[in-house]
């Protein structure tokens, strides 16, 4: 046998002993096999897949980080047809190493991010179920609880016998009660994926065992089975729910109202004469914030279903086959613009909300989070760098908001991609068309892409809209529990006060 044929003999050897549990035995059998090629990029890539899997199988930082650095100095000799793998595996290699990172709030977790970046990559180049669930358990670590449940919706449509990812879907809606005044049907929600899994895992004795304490933990709060019909749904409603536009994610009551569905603080206002802002003005935000958000869908559906009358709208020029100019196109491209305000006007809730002191021309999604004196456009890293009115009294939404603003700013995938779309739309002529065709006087992009960016975008502004909205959430809690320690007992503001379960 030639050197290429004996490698692949060891790289054969060492996976087997991998699966026999042989950890170390499977790392020593791989070095010697990309020894035999001379540690080319082939024999790196196949050795770097091993120290991975030992890496996990023995709790191993070191043997995790040792092939994340050998993914990355090879990256640039990948072959184009590896790729997807390259980002699958390097991604899920940050996962494991963020299991070994520590803290709560903004700017920690480190690896999560870099984990998040690389897996929603692979999925450009193979969707599949197995990275979707990857990436939405990537995305739970790090509280993104909105986008997490998405992604294991779609990884159980392409796997519906997948019990861990509907398990974990369960355990997204039971980390959203926690940004609620008491919404019962996430729990409802939650104990029907729980016990659905526990059905689908039969046979997996650690799962069923895992699944059953998580259900009755949720019998003993109250909560039981229910079901609700969706039949009465107008096509607008099953549109939104069918997209997962739907913003409050509640799969029982699936009710767009806030006063049905209280995600923000209506239950625990502290309605003091001193305080700032007053509960009537969180809520005029919160209000700006959905109007702003169902604009943009209203766009999206109506370029969507096609109902648009536009013999009296319409103005164009005979031009190309290949291009479209007409009222339909323009709503995607309007949708486009509209969810991305909504990211703006998250930031200028914050900014008056914690009373961060950014001058209003400088308030944007990434500079919020700087210190209002820093020169710095980026979104601050680590925890030192970030304003300090955000990280003094740290929650898992703010920390989901601040990972969400990471990687709209610097990752790969479809955040990458639409923060560079959204730019070419604010700042250049951007010509739809059946063919991508750039000029020098305006950018071109296909129509399919367009419509397709423009909901994965809908499904991001509307996970911001959440996690500010648990962020302010968890500060009036922490409020309230102040001022409760002093011996004062606050009114009740808006709304109708609700009892946790």
């Amino acid at each position: 046998m030639n050197k290429a044929e004996i490698a692949e003999s060891l790289f054969q050897e060492a996976k087997k002993l991998l699966d026999a549990g042989h950890s170390s035995e499977a790392v020593k059998k791989a070095r010697t096999a990309s020894d035999h090629l001379d540690n080319s990029d082939i024999g790196l890539f196949n050795l770097a897949g091993i120290l991975f899997d030992a890496g996990g199988d023995t709790n191993s930082l070191a043997l995790t980080m040792e092939a994340i650095e050998i993914l990355e100095a090879i990256k640039e000799s990948i072959p184009d047809q590896f790729m997807g793998n390259y980002h699958y595996n390097i991604g899920s290699g940050y996962s494991e190493a963020g299991k070994h990172e520590e803290g709560i709030g903004p700017g920690t977790k480190p690896s999560i991010a870099f984990a998040i970046s690389h897996l929603d990559e692979a999925l450009q180049y193979e969707p599949n179920a197995e990275i979707h669930s990857n990436l939405a358990r990537a995305l739970l670590i790090q509280g993104r609880c909105i986008e997490a449940f998405d992604e294991f919706s779609i990884a159980l449509e392409l796997d519906p016998q997948n019990h861990n990812a509907l398990a974990l879907r369960g355990s997204c809606l039971m980390g959203l009660y926690n940004w609620t005044s008491g919404h019962k049907g996430l729990l409802i929600g939650a104990l029907h994926d729980k016990e659905n899994a526990l059905g689908l895992a039969s046979s997996n004795i650690p799962s069923t065992k895992s699944y059953t304490e998580s259900i009755e933990n949720l019998r003993k709060r109250g909560i039981t089975p229910h079901k609700t019909s969706t039949t009465n749904k107008t096509p607008v409603q099953q549109w939104i729910w069918q997209n997962r536009l739907g913003l409050s994610n509640c799969p029982i009551c699936m009710d767009e109202s806030p006063n049905a569905f209280d995600m923000y603080p209506l239950a625990l206002k502290t309605n003091l004469p001193d305080k700032t802002p007053r509960s009537e003005e969180i809520i005029e935000i919160m209000n700006s914030l959905c109007r702003s958000y169902s604009t943009a869908r209203w766009s999206l559906y109506k370029a969507n279903t096609g109902s648009i009358e536009e013999e009296d709208q319409v103005i164009t020029l005979r031009t190309s086959n290949e291009t479209q100019h007409d009222i339909r196109i323009g709503l995607v491209m309007a949708s486009i613009s509209g969810f991305y305000s909504v990211l703006g006007q998250v930031a200028f809730g914050m900014n008056a909300y914690f009373k961060l002191g950014h001058k209003i021309e400088r308030v944007n999604l990434e500079r919020i989070w700087c210190h209002p004196d820093s020169k710095s456009n980026e979104v601050p890293k680590i925890k030192s760098e970030i304003h300090t009115e955000l990280t003094k009294n740290p929650s898992s939404a703010l920390s989901a908001l601040h990972a969400l603003t990471l990687s709209i700013d610097t990752a790969k995938g479809r955040y990458g991609f639409l923060r560079d779309l959204r730019n070419r739309i604010e700042h250049r002529i951007v010509i739809p068309s059946h063919t991508v065709k750039d000029s020098e006087y305006y950018s071109s992009v296909q129509c399919s892409e367009l419509e397709s960016a423009a909901f994965k975008l809908g499904r991001i502004a509307k996970a911001a809209i959440w996690y500010f909205g648990g962020a302010i959430h968890h500060n009036e809690v922490a409020n309230l529990k102040t001022l409760k320690s002093k011996g004062i007992v606050p009114e009740s503001g808006l709304g109708i006060s609700v009892e946790r379960v």
